[in-house]
C-alpha cells in the first residue's frame, strides 16, 4: 500500500511551478541567489514587524547589513533571537527568510538579529564565520539602543547557519 501526503492546492501549485530547471545548483550563483529570491515572491501572509536594516563593522571583515526585526508597535525591551540562516553559504538571504524571521519575532514576541554575512564563492573561509561572531560581541553595546534584553539570547542557525552558529 502506498501512502500518500495531501497537498493543499496551493503547496502543489508552488511544487509544480519551481520544480522546472535550472534549479539552483545547476546556474552560477548570482542566478541561484535570483531564483530562489523569485520563489520567495508569492503573495503570501506576512507578519506584521517592525525592521530596521543597519550595516554594522566586523572589524577586517568588512560591513555587513544586519536586519533588526520585532513585533510591530512592541517598544519594550524584548528577548533576543540571534538567526543565522543557511543555504550552502551561498544563497541565502533576508529575502529568502522573511516570512520565517518575522513570524518567530512575532510568535516569540523577540527581536529577531539576522546578520547578512558575505556569502561564497566571493567570501572565502572564513569570512562568514568570523562576521557572525563580530555582530553576535556587539549586541551588549546595540541592546540599550535596540531595546534588547541580553539576558536572554537564543542563538538559531538553520542549515550551515546552525553550523555556523557552533564554530
Amino acid at each position: 500500500m502506498t501512502e500518500r501526503i495531501s497537498l493543499e492546492k496551493a503547496a502543489i501549485d508552488f511544487s509544480e511551478e519551481n520544480a522546472a530547471h535550472p534549479r539552483i545548483y545547476e546556474v552560477p550563483p548570482t542566478e541561484g541567489r535570483d531564483l530562489l529570491e523569485r520563489v520567495q515572491e508569492s503573495a503570501i501572509e506576512k507578519m506584521e514587524v517592525d525592521i530596521e536594516d543597519r550595516l554594522l563593522d566586523t572589524g577586517k571583515w568588512e560591513k555587513i547589513n544586519v536586519r533588526f526585526l520585532r513585533p510591530k508597535g512592541n517598544t519594550e525591551d524584548l528577548p533576543v533571537i540571534y538567526y543565522v540562516h543557511g543555504a550552502g553559504w551561498v544563497f541565502g538571504s533576508a529575502k529568502t527568510h522573511d516570512k520565517l524571521v518575522r513570524e518567530l519575532a512575532v510568535r516569540t514576541n523577540s527581536i529577531v538579529v539576522f546578520p547578512e554575512y558575505s556569502r561564497s564563492p566571493e567570501a572565502k573561509y572564513p569570512t562568514a564565520i568570523e562576521q557572525n561572531y563580530a555582530i553576535l560581541q556587539q549586541l551588549p553595546e546595540l541592546a540599550k539602543e535596540k531595546g534588547m534584553d541580553t539576558k536572554r539570547i537564543t542563538i538559531v542557525g538553520d542549515s550551515v547557519g546552525g553550523i555556523c552558529q557552533q564554530l
